[in-house]
């Protein structure tokens, strides 16, 4: 069983590389004159939920929104089973 200190280090390594990542994809888009901001966001999380009946399965916690309307690779920002500004994205 993996100890709580290995897992730590390799999380710790896993943080690093997708920071060092998100700071080369920054800098190729300033570099081709784009305006680009990066900002780490704790208070916020991801929830994937994938299939082809995703979007009838999410839409009775969305009540302002028809999800059906959502076209690939578009996003919506509306309220999730009451919580505000939630950002839905249809990319799968």
């Amino acid at each position: 069983m993996e100890s709580d200190e290995s897992k730590r280090a390799r999380n710790e390594k896993v943080v690093d590389s997708v920071e060092r990542k998100c700071i080369l994809i920054s800098n190729n888009f300033v570099s081709n004159g784009l305006d680009v901001n990066l900002e780490e966001q704790e208070d916020r999380g991801l929830l994937a939920l994938q299939g082809p009946e995703s979007a009838r399965v999410l839409q009775p916690l969305v009540s302002n929104f028809n999800l059906t309307k959502l076209t690939f690779m578009t996003s919506v920002i509306t309220s999730l089973a009451g919580i505000e500004k939630c950002r839905i994205t249809r990319c799968g």
